[in-house]
């Protein structure tokens, strides 16, 4: 009997764990899922109610990254002067979690899905593939990552894209060097006869 119930304690134990990393990641999910849908919809005055204080943000670029101020003040700048309106085609969101010991542990969700940002200003529509993966933590985002197009966006607004002109070869340096006896007789020759 004894066998039994260690094994069936330990089985549910294990049920519970699993049932509350779910209900954790339900969480994470409807938390990202009202930033992402409050950006789409302009509602930048709830931005920072979803993240952390000490927030960072990385992309689209390697070099692009933001704290969570730069990150509102950017949003409220784009629907202030440039978007109209942005359509977000949502295809998946998913969350998962890295083991403590991993790079970047913790508690993810990721978005995919298309994005399409209509323009005040004469600029054209653009259509991107987008990608935001973002950890939370204590009930609030605290890293997010961003990934599209921005070329793919870039041609669809008009821009041309034109390669460099290509470097002038700069000849290399003849170092002259002391001929033989023999080479300076046929180049005298050769010489003579033209």
């Amino acid at each position: 009997m004894k066998k039994i119930i260690l094994p069936a304690i330990l089985l549910i134990a294990l049920a519970s764990c699993s049932k509350s990393a779910d209900k954790v990641g339900e969480q994470n999910k409807v938390l990202v899922q009202k930033y992402v849908d409050a950006v789409v919809k302009g509602d930048t005055s709830s931005l920072e109610s979803f993240l952390a204080d000490n927030f960072m943000n990385h992309g689209p670029a390697r070099s692009d990254s933001s704290n969570r101020q730069k990150q509102v003040d950017f949003y409220k700048k784009l629907w202030k002067e440039s978007w109209a309106s942005v359509n977000f085609d949502q295809a998946a969101i998913h969350a998962f979690t890295l083991a403590p010991g991993e790079k970047s542990a913790g508690d993810w969700v990721g978005v995919w899905g298309t994005f399409t940002a209509k323009y005040k200003n004469a600029t054209p529509s653009a259509t991107v593939n987008w990608h935001g993966v973002y950890r939370v933590k204590e009930s609030k985002i605290d890293l997010g990552f961003e990934f599209f197009n921005v070329l793919d966006m870039l041609v669809q607004q008009g821009y041309k894209v034109t390669p460099p002109a290509p470097k002038a070869v700069k000849p290399k340096e003849i170092k002259k060097k002391a001929l033989t006896k023999k080479e300076a007789k046929e180049a005298k020759k050769k010489a003579a006869k033209k």
